[in-house]
């Protein structure tokens, strides 16, 4: 677990597995565009986690992207012999927090590994892992067809996950910034998927952003037009100009779902760069 304060409030990733990234397939970069420049990045596929962030306050808890991995042998994600920490709510537990306790849960999106840790099962049945929690999705992406149709399929990990918490009446859909109280903002970046949205805590004058998957790597900070093939490349882009230029603005803490840990973003002749801060370790 990496840890850090902002503010008041006590800010804990948990990472519930990595994936392997090929980064060169992800962003469809050539070659020449990346050797000699980025070949740390680029040359092998990466290895990346999948964070989840909890933020407490005094008077709240929150819960971003609770993930559980969800990783078959036969995916280009998967990492060989790989042994992958247990599901957030149960890291939660083993840290002597309740998952009980917690107030919201904010979906970024609907990619599995930002959902997949949302209910847990009890005797035959799953059961929601956060009991107590209003759960936030972007409305584009819960009204999304697909996802429609992967909820009415009993075995869909959709419909084991987020059906389950539907089903219990917990579900808010969002598409407008939505105050979830207590400093904390949920924007609207769509991009990765129509429904993309971010977190932003303004706490005793210090601000964080968590980006979900507004970014999945420092490289995109550096060359903010390189996109994932999946996204919806014109609005990400868009939607990463604005997080750059507030968080440059208001030196803001980021965290983003496949970057290790916590960062700053610093500026640079033609834009900004990544800089990790060294958390503490608990």
């Amino acid at each position: 677990m990496h840890a850090l304060r902002v503010g008041e409030a006590a800010v804990t990733l948990f990472n519930s597995g990595d994936l392997r990234a090929p980064l060169a397939k992800w962003l469809r970069v050539r070659p020449a565009e990346w050797r000699g420049r980025y070949d740390a990045a680029f040359a092998e596929p990466l290895h990346v986690p999948v964070q989840s962030v909890l933020i407490r306050l005094p008077g709240t808890t929150v819960l971003i992207d609770p993930s559980c991995y969800h990783i078959s042998p036969d995916s280009e994600l998967f990492i060989p012999d790989y042994e992958p920490p247990p599901p957030v709510w149960q890291q939660m537990e083993s840290a002597g927090l309740d998952p009980a306790a917690v107030d919201a849960v904010v979906i970024t999106h609907t990619h599995f590994d930002h959902y997949s840790g949302l209910s847990r099962p009890v005797g035959d049945e799953l059961v929601p892992a956060f009991p107590n929690a209003r759960v936030f999705v972007g409305r584009a992406d819960l009204e999304a067809p697909a996802l429609q149709k992967l909820l009415k399929r009993p075995t869909s990990l959709e419909s084991r996950t987020l059906g389950v918490v539907r089903q219990a009446g917990l579900v808010d859909a969002t598409d407008a910034p939505h105050a979830l109280g207590h400093g904390m903002t949920l924007l609207p970046m769509p991009g990765e998927t129509p429904g993309h949205q971010i977190v932003r805590l303004d706490s005793s004058g210090q601000v964080l952003y968590c980006l979900g998957d507004l970014i999945h790597h420092a490289v995109e900070v550096l060359e903010p037009a390189w996109a994932c093939y999946w996204n919806q490349k014109a609005q990400s882009i868009a939607s990463r100009a604005t997080l750059v230029g507030a968080a440059l603005a208001e030196d803001a803490i980021l965290t983003a779902t496949h970057i290790p840990g916590f960062g700053r973003l610093e500026r640079t002749a033609t834009g900004a760069r990544w800089v990790p801060i060294t958390p503490q370790i608990s």
